[in-house]
């Protein structure tokens, strides 16, 4: 129920009575209570006001997700993966290849030698001219004296061996070759094969 509002009834100035009732009147309405629609509009706001804060909180902690630094113990993992990686590739890329098995033929022999040098494989050459180890020192030296002599003209093509012949007054054969070297020029010879418990080597005629 609205506040009564009282006129001074005693007499005085009509204006005055009606200014001060008008007075009393504003002051009255400012103290009265807030209608249910003002009510359900300000709450309607600070539940929006709550949704954009949630939404701002949200995005912040987003951010600084998208910002945060690695785990401090995945840097020494990714380093040792790429460690261990490279010393694999090291591994098989370093590791020597396997030396070929001595020739059990005389034509063997002299095919294996000339195939080792087309494929460069000189080490695996000095298998079947073992001579050449004795000559130079080591097998790597050997190796490394025919990459020398055939590293820049190298072989690369074996057109025929021969049969093996007996060479008189003597155990070993001789054997004929013909190869083409890179430069297109044929290059044929005769080796030397010496045999000894089912194994040939070269031992001259290269």
């Amino acid at each position: 129920m609205p506040k009564r509002i009282d006129l001074d009834t005693n007499g005085g100035d009509s204006n005055d009575d009606l200014e001060k009732a008008l007075r009393q009147l504003q002051r009255t309405q400012k103290r009265q209570p807030r209608s249910d629609a003002d009510d359900k509009q300000q709450t309607r706001e600070e539940v929006q006001d709550a949704v954009r804060e949630l939404a701002e909180q949200q995005k912040v902690a987003a951010e600084a997700r998208k910002r945060a630094p690695r785990p401090v113990w995945l840097i020494p993992v990714l380093i040792g993966a790429v460690v261990l990686v490279a010393i694999i590739i090291a591994v098989i890329t370093l590791k020597p290849e396997p030396l070929p098995p001595p020739a059990t033929t005389a034509q063997g022999a002299v095919s294996g030698f000339w195939r080792s040098l087309i494929d460069g494989k000189y080490e695996a050459a000095t298998v079947y001219c073992p001579s050449m180890i004795d000559k130079y020192g080591s097998r790597k030296q050997a190796a490394e004296r025919l990459r020398e002599t055939f590293g820049q003209n190298p072989p690369v093509r074996l057109s025929q061996v021969g049969d093996p012949e007996e060479l008189p007054d003597s155990s070993d054969l001789r054997i004929s070759y013909e190869i083409y070297l890179r430069s297109g020029t044929p290059r044929n010879g005769d080796a030397i094969v010496s045999g000894s418990g089912g194994t040939y080597v070269i031992v001259a005629g290269i």
